[in-house]
């Protein structure tokens, strides 16, 4: 298994020099990202869902097809109890960004995203191995 974070920074160097493949369905249709707490759109949806982080932006598909790209390089590391800790916080992050700077730099929008993945894969995994050390768990309900 290749080291997460070394994985990372590839996706950093592919998007900086050649920009990201804007992700697709079957028919051709370009694709927003939606799953686990974080909603990438271009637009405000009418009723949005509590609990959900949505970033709101003009490069939705280009954001999408990161998070898709992130979603890829850390599939050994992500599972059901703690994905809803890791995609929400791209999300947070791109939000701040797009807060603090507008919704004009591309670039800067999808690096403030990559080194968030960073942050969290360096407090999920060991310092030079880059294997797992703990996921943080989903709270269950006692009745």
């Amino acid at each position: 298994m290749a080291n997460v974070k070394e994985v990372i920074e590839n996706i950093r160097e592919q998007v900086s020099h050649n920009g990201i493949d804007i992700v697709c369905d079957k028919n051709g249709k370009k694709q927003t990202w939606g799953g686990a707490n974080l909603v990438v759109e271009l637009r405000p949806r009418p009723k949005p869902h509590d609990g959900d982080i949505y970033v709101i932006t003009k490069h939705a598909y280009e954001v999408s097809a990161l998070v898709y790209a992130l979603k890829d390089a850390c599939r050994d590391y992500i599972n059901f109890d703690n994905k809803f800790g890791f995609y929400p916080r791209l999300g947070e992050a791109a939000n701040r960004f797009l807060a603090e700077n507008g919704d004009n730099n591309l670039q800067g929008l999808l690096n403030t995203i990559i080194d968030e993945a960073q942050v969290i894969m360096t407090e999920w995994t060991h310092q030079e191995t880059g294997n797992v050390i703990d996921f943080p768990k989903k709270q269950e309900s006692h009745k």
